[in-house]
């Protein structure tokens, strides 16, 4: 068997061996043609097997499995399979790299050592496809890589400050450099245990949001005492509100690995007990 007999039928989508008249040689006229008429003939023991080079062998259908092995390999790499070092399969596709165990199988030197039948070969072909996808996605999986990066949020990148302030009618009004529509940063600023002392009539929560500006009702006493306590309600918010989204920004990549890790043994769980399985059924 070589590929010049290998025939693919298009209505049918089948493969056809042709070229029958020639598959059996008489012993002596085998021998002669591979030792003295190289040029001639050689090519039709190219993918002989060993059994077939040698006197007194019993060969069968295994000399075929040889040579679909070669023809296998020779498909992915262009070359006709000989010795040590040839040609691998994975060097050219990869993706098809669990092939080559398998043509390492049926080219074995020895006849007992190959795969018992075609069918053998077809669950092989099978098997290994399957365990190489699982293994793929398992890989795939494995190196995925959870990305830590920082908190993209203006707030925190520019945090809150004052840029202008004034005193009109009994009301100190401060301008800042954002217009604060983060409810997350409010619900902070507002929040009492985020401030262990306040001037009287200065609480948070007597300041009033609108645009950007806060203001808040002072009288002139207090206005300037309040205009210095102002600012470092600000840093604080800041602070603890940087504090916040970095901490939730780490929640969510730590939810992330776990999740991934979880795929990951779930993978190779279903795995396992797949090939557990298939392993025990024979046909």
């Amino acid at each position: 068997m070589k590929p010049e007999n290998v025939l693919y039928d298009e209505n049918t989508d089948r493969l056809l061996i042709a070229d029958l008249g020639v598959a059996h040689f008489e012993e002596e006229n085998l021998y002669t043609s591979i030792e003295t008429k190289p040029n001639s003939r050689l090519a039709n023991f190219e993918y002989a097997a060993p059994e077939q080079r040698r006197k007194g062998m019993i060969v069968d259908s295994k000399a075929d499995i040889y040579a679909l092995g070669l023809m296998l390999n020779e498909m992915f790499t262009g070359d006709v399979l000989q010795g040590a070092g040839h040609k691998t399969i994975v060097t050219v596709a990869p993706s098809y790299s669990y092939l080559d165990d398998l043509v390492t199988l049926m080219v074995q030197h020895s006849p007992d050592n190959r795969p018992n039948s075609i069918d053998s070969i077809k669950q092989e072909l099978i098997g290994r496809q399957n365990d190489f996808i699982q293994r793929q996605k398992i890989s795939q999986l494995e190196k995925t890589v959870v990305p830590t990066s920082e908190v993209d949020d203006i707030l925190i990148a520019e945090p809150v400050k004052i840029v202008e302030f004034d005193y009109d009618n009994g009301t100190l009004i401060f301008k800042l450099n954002h217009v604060v529509v983060n409810t997350q940063w409010f619900h902070m600023f507002r929040d009492p245990k985020n401030y262990f002392q306040y001037i009287q009539g200065a609480h948070p929560q007597n300041f009033s949001f609108q645009g950007n500006t806060a203001s808040i009702r002072a009288n002139q006493y207090d206005a300037p005492r309040i205009a210095e306590t102002f600012p470092k309600f600000l840093e604080n918010t800041n602070r603890e509100y940087k504090s916040k989204k970095e901490w939730e920004l780490k929640e969510q990549e730590r939810i992330k690995r776990q999740t991934l890790q979880a795929d990951i043994e779930r993978k190779k769980k279903e795995m396992e007990v797949k090939q557990s399985v298939l392993s025990k059924i024979k046909f």
